[in-house]
């Protein structure tokens, strides 16, 4: 399920290209519970709490996968316009994933359960995490 929804993700137009000093651009980085150190970055990271949404007598049911969208971003305690276009991106990344149809048939929809929101600062308060948490909800 994950390389499903790594695939997904990557293709939302939101998703900013990373930082390369050469001047040749970047790509999208999006891992899997791993953030890298060095901004723009995304990581998928697994949540505790998925489960059963709903039992059917026959065996089948509605699971849940939960999830959190992290990213390294720039950042500048000072810099209210970048910080702010920071949690933008978690605005507009929530409204994409109502707008999407899911991937795969048994996935019922992909959404978020939160806002998205500042996690912390590196030592140098140069990069900053934020996150947003979602979930997959589908068929089995």
């Amino acid at each position: 399920m994950i390389t499903e929804l790594r695939e997904y993700l990557m293709q939302c137009p939101f998703l900013k290209q990373h930082d390369v000093d050469n001047g040749q651009g970047g790509s999208v980085r999006v891992y899997v519970d791993h953030l890298s150190s060095q901004p723009v970055a995304y990581s998928i990271d697994s949540m505790p709490g998925g489960g059963w949404v709903r039992r059917y007598v026959d065996g089948g049911g509605i699971r849940q996968y939960l999830f959190c969208l992290r990213s390294v971003n720039h950042y500048d305690p000072k810099d209210i316009p970048n910080n702010s276009e920071n949690l933008v991106f978690f605005q507009e990344f929530a409204d994409w994933l109502t707008q999407n149809k899911p991937p795969l048939p048994a996935w019922i929809k992909v959404e978020a359960l939160s806002d998205g929101y500042f996690h912390g600062t590196s030592e140098g308060q140069d990069r900053a995490i934020y996150q947003i948490q979602c979930r997959i909800m589908y068929t089995v």
